[in-house]
């Protein structure tokens, strides 16, 4: 074995580690107040230490808190460079107080009567050479609105109503007078749909005796020569009747003599047109109360007709039934009862009619489904035909050749 050192440990001295932990209880039982003080001042740096920069943004800072609004300041200061404080002048080195904002102009919405008499309109005693331009100015700036084109209105395509009540007659349990005229009118209806058949099969009918021609009477007709023999004989008429001899011309046959007969035919038509003239004008300034009446009944008269007829298109137009489809339209047909088939209570009653038959009628009437109709039979052809084209190479083309 190797001679080996002896590590010695030095330990600290009772005397040394005392001293030390009476000092320790003696800070802990001394309270915070008297350890520590609060100091609200805050650190004052005398104004002798600022430089005028610091001072200007002291000032700056005092400003600021005066006004209310800071929070509205956005852009901060910057700092000003030495090279800054030689060339700027002292009036821009100073902060511009921020101004308050305007308040906003409200406009004054003008008040309109809706029930009041309509404005006048600017362009119509506007000058006709200042017509158009006025009323582009007025559209343009939005004073004056564009009309508005038909189609972008809404389409309204029926006001009828979606589902009919019911007539008292067509009750389960009906009063007699009810069921009678509910009878009578469905007896009416029935009546004039069978007169309107009868005058078309009338006037599709053909006189007794009289029958349409075949086509083998007409072949027959040809082959016996019908057609020529009548032919032959339209000739031999002809031939009979003799050529009317002209009457002669007791016209002049010299210029001077056509000119003089020709002024005297014109002063005569002038002579009698001056008479009858004279005639009329002394009826019409007789009768000129009369006419002015007359006129003034027609004027009204057409007034009148152009407003009924202004109401009856705007009537079809809400109520009237629109072409819809390639199909008629066939109304619904409601089943009626007869004496015997009605019933006094409601259990007894049977169901009559089918309900979806009658909603899909009704929104046919209404214009908003179409009714359906033969299939188009305009189709375009399935394979298209194939079409040649020759075409020469352009290689072969040179200046020397030539088109066949």
């Amino acid at each position: 074995m190797g001679k080996t050192k002896k590590a010695w440990k030095k330990l600290r001295s009772v005397d040394d580690v005392i001293p030390k932990v009476h000092k320790q209880k003696a800070f802990e039982e001394i309270e915070d107040s008297d350890l520590f003080t609060l100091d609200d001042t805050g650190v004052q740096v005398s104004e002798e230490k600022l430089s005028k920069r610091q001072q200007r943004l002291k000032e700056h800072q005092e400003r600021l808190a005066k006004v209310e609004d800071v929070k509205d300041v956005k852009k901060p200061l910057k700092p000003i460079s030495q090279r800054e404080k030689i060339t700027l002048k002292p009036g821009r080195l100073r902060a511009k107080e921020p101004t308050p904002p305007r308040p906003r102009k409200i406009k004054k919405v003008p008040e309109k009567d809706i029930w009041g008499e309509p404005e006048p309109d600017p362009v119509a005693d506007a000058d006709e050479f200042l017509k158009n331009g006025l009323s582009y100015d007025l559209k343009v700036r939005k004073i004056i609105r564009p009309k508005k084109p038909k189609k972008t209105e809404a389409y309204v395509p029926s006001v009828k109503r979606a589902l009919q009540v019911a007539k008292p007659g067509a009750s389960y349990n009906p009063d007699l007078n009810d069921y009678m005229n509910y009878a009578n009118e469905i007896a009416e209806e029935e009546g004039e749909r069978l007169s309107k058949e009868k005058k078309i099969e009338k006037a599709m009918s053909l006189p007794k005796g009289v029958n349409y021609v075949t086509p083998a009477e007409k072949q027959a007709e040809l082959e016996q020569g019908f057609f020529e023999e009548s032919s032959s004989d339209e000739d031999e008429q002809d031939e009979d009747t003799e050529l009317i001899p002209k009457k002669p011309s007791n016209k002049p046959k010299s210029w001077k003599q056509k000119k003089r007969a020709l002024a005297n035919k014109l002063a005569e038509l002038e002579r009698q047109a001056a008479k009858q003239m004279s005639k009329k004008e002394r009826v019409q300034f007789a009768n000129i109360k009369k006419i002015i009446k007359e006129m003034d009944q027609k004027d009204s008269e057409i007034k009148q007709k152009a407003k009924a007829k202004a109401v009856e298109k705007m009537m079809d137009k809400l109520i009237k039934r629109k072409k819809l489809g390639r199909g008629e339209f066939e109304k619904y047909e409601e089943p009626v009862l007869l004496t015997s088939e009605l019933r006094g209570s409601l259990r007894l009653a049977k169901t009559e009619g089918s309900l979806l038959q009658e909603r899909f009628k009704s929104f046919q009437e209404r214009n908003m489904l179409p009714v359906a109709g033969p299939n188009d039979t305009k189709r375009l052809p399935r394979r298209l035909k194939n079409k040649y084209v020759d075409k020469r190479d352009r290689a072969t083309v040179t200046a020397t050749s030539r088109v066949i």
